[in-house]
């Protein structure tokens, strides 16, 4: 071989050209002190010396491993040849580079040289480095996840399943689960066609809810999530999934929605019983009523103080017991779903605001309290319940004023282009900070046992949050305990 030579120089040209050419490295040297003697331009920009700076170079100072080299020149010198053997060779700035290299026997000029082709097979180490460590992330995370995840081809054949699926099903291994079709881990296989359906036409389903049964038929909640895997043409191949078991999870939720249904149904009972109840204790009473006030009547010029008095007692103590009777009613009637409610439209001040007002203007004077009003529009016009609306004003102003002692209750109406506002203003006793996230709960007092000063029973405020849902309107409450209480009720205009 003779590349660089002067004889021949056409063909020299030609023998250069083709061994710059050439896509591996090619490096030339004599094997006793493996002095390199030529090498290609690749060489060069393998190993990152230019031609002037490794002509010369013991091949040595390229290989990693010196004594693999050495063999290997040795069955090179004996055989002719040595082909597809790999070793590491070093770079000039010290990386390592892996070569694939055939060498073989040659006379270089005159001399006995080894021809070395070196093909640079880093990338492709790296490669399969980078898809060996894949593999084994998918591997560990295909093998300890905490759901089962598989593949099965169109026609139900199980391909592969990791551990948790299978065992989800009560099977030993992989192969076991292989010996059945997956539509016969289905209760009702007709849901695997509607399964089937779903994936052909949105080629993803995800949190199906589906029944399967074990191998010793047990019955299993599934949530699967499930993508169907298409060929280049565009057909179906096979379907990978995703599932998790969620049986545990759907009997809590048949418990739940079992105790829930229990539950709704013994307060039902309840509260229809109490509004029977309710309706038996208040017709006697108001006949009761009527009769001592006819006796009152009759009566009235011979009666004397005490016995004034005790007529006040009863009259009172009636009232007392008809107004809770009506709001148990009144209750009862929202919490069983009787409620008539019909909305339409109305003048809030006109027909609520204003009647009430005059209503409760007289009871003030006994406690010397001021009563007042304040309208910044002389007509608000709603469109809910009228019954529900007057109620909530009714309770909210009865309560002002039974726990304002001294002072004033204000009742303010105002609007914008969506929303009444009425606030309901004392500077009654107020309400713990702490104690207003309960206000609204039915039967809850901020003051409790036979040392309570008010009268009460915990209803009026439930019934007044029950109205305002009704109607959707809102009602928000600002108070400071020893200062005052202001209640302001938010309704969509019509």
């Amino acid at each position: 071989i003779n590349i660089c030579g002067s004889n021949g120089h056409n063909s020299s040209d030609l023998l250069l050209n083709i061994f710059n050419q050439i896509n591996d490295a090619i490096i030339i040297f004599e094997p006793e002190q493996e002095t390199i003697l030529e090498v290609n331009d690749k060489a060069g920009e393998v190993y990152g010396y230019s031609r002037e700076e490794i002509i010369g170079v013991s091949f040595k100072e390229l290989s990693k491993d010196i004594d693999s080299g050495s063999e290997n020149i040795s069955k090179v010198l004996k055989t002719g040849n040595v082909n597809n053997f790999e070793t590491v060779h070093i770079s000039k700035s010290g990386k390592p580079i892996y070569v694939l290299a055939n060498a073989s026997l040659i006379n270089y000029e005159g001399q006995e040289a080894i021809l070395s082709i070196n093909r640079d097979t880093t990338q492709l180490i790296k490669s399969q480095a980078a898809l060996k460590e894949s593999e084994e992330k998918f591997r560990t995370l295909f093998e300890n996840t905490t759901v089962g995840i598989y593949r099965t081809s169109p026609d139900g054949k199980i391909l592969f399943a990791n551990k948790i699926f299978f065992e989800m099903f009560g099977y030993g291994s992989l192969e076991e689960f292989q010996s059945v079709n997956a539509r016969d881990t289905y209760v009702d296989p007709k849901r695997r066609d509607d399964f089937k359906r779903l994936l052909k036409e949105q080629g993803l389903v995800i949190g199906y809810h589906n029944i399967g049964k074990t191998k010793d038929e047990k019955i299993i909640h599934i949530r699967e999530s499930v993508k169907a895997v298409k060929d280049e043409l565009g057909n179906i191949k096979c379907y990978d999934g995703v599932v998790e078991d969620i049986t545990d999870l759907q009997n809590t939720m048949d418990e739940l929605v079992e105790a829930k249904t229990k539950a709704e149904k013994s307060d039902r009972l309840k509260t229809e019983f109490l509004a029977q109840i309710s309706h038996e204790i208040r017709t006697p009473l108001s006949s009761l009523l009527n009769s001592a006030s006819l006796l009152y009547q009759l009566n009235k010029d011979a009666i004397d103080t005490n016995q004034a008095e005790i007529y006040d007692i009863i009259k009172s103590s009636s009232k007392r017991i008809i107004r809770t009777i009506e709001l148990i009613i009144q209750m009862s009637e929202i919490q069983t779903g009787s409620y008539d409610y019909s909305p339409k439209t109305f003048d809030l001040i006109r027909e609520i605001l204003k009647p009430i007002y005059n209503e409760f203007s007289i009871q003030p004077e006994a406690k010397k309290l001021q009563l007042s009003s304040n309208y910044e529009h002389s007509s608000i016009m709603i469109k809910a319940d009228k019954n529900s609306i007057n109620q909530v004003f009714v309770n909210l102003i009865e309560n002002a004023l039974k726990y304002t002692e001294h002072g004033f209750v204000k009742i303010d109406a105002r609007k914008n282009d969506t929303t009444a506002f009425v606030s309901v203003i004392d500077s009654g006793v107020g309400i713990k900070e702490e104690y207003i996230p309960n206000l609204f709960k039915p039967f809850s007092q901020e003051e409790g046992g036979y040392s309570r000063r008010y009268e009460g029973n915990g209803l009026g405020l439930a019934l007044v949050k029950k109205y305002c849902d009704l109607n959707n309107a809102t009602i928000d409450v600002k108070s400071k305990k020893g200062e005052g209480t202001e209640f302001v009720v938010k309704i969509p205009l019509c």
